[in-house]
């Protein structure tokens, strides 16, 4: 056992799954039973590895962001009052900026869009069939096939 109590196998497993391998590859791949899989998910330091490392990460990247934040504002704030840029191009500069961080704080709080599955011509024929009862049924506004 090491330091987080997980040896080097069972580490290896839980970053496996931090990286969203499912339980039956994690298990082929590090010749592994899945039962001994779904023990080692129940010990209390695979739970404590798992909280680590994400929180880590997620810490890890909030802190860049905030870094990179506080550097563009203060290159904005230097910039909106720099004598030698004329009063009317830094008003020009202060609303592009606001707008640029209007655009993507809309788009941070906009779900992503989902795309609809695409459904081939065989299922479709045999959606057809199975409603309508007829493998071929002419229907307005659908493409032939």
């Amino acid at each position: 056992m090491l330091d987080r109590g997980l040896d080097d196998l069972q580490r290896r497993a839980a970053d496996l799954v931090l990286d969203g391998w499912p339980l039956s590859r994690i298990s082929s791949y590090l010749e592994v039973s899945k039962v001994s899989l779904c023990k080692w998910k129940k010990l209390p330091a695979w739970k404590e590895y798992l909280a680590e490392q994400t929180g880590e990460g997620l810490e890890a990247r909030s802190h860049r962001v905030r870094r990179v934040c506080d550097l563009a504002l203060e290159t904005i704030e230097s910039a909106l009052v720099d004598p030698e840029i004329v009063p009317l191009k830094r008003a020009e500069l202060a609303i592009k900026w606001l707008t640029l961080i209007r655009e993507s704080v809309t788009q941070a709080a906009t779900p992503a869009p989902t795309e609809g599955r695409v459904l081939n011509q065989d299922v479709i024929r045999q959606i057809r069939e199975k409603i309508y009862g007829i493998a071929d049924p002419k229907l307005p506004n659908t493409p032939d096939m």
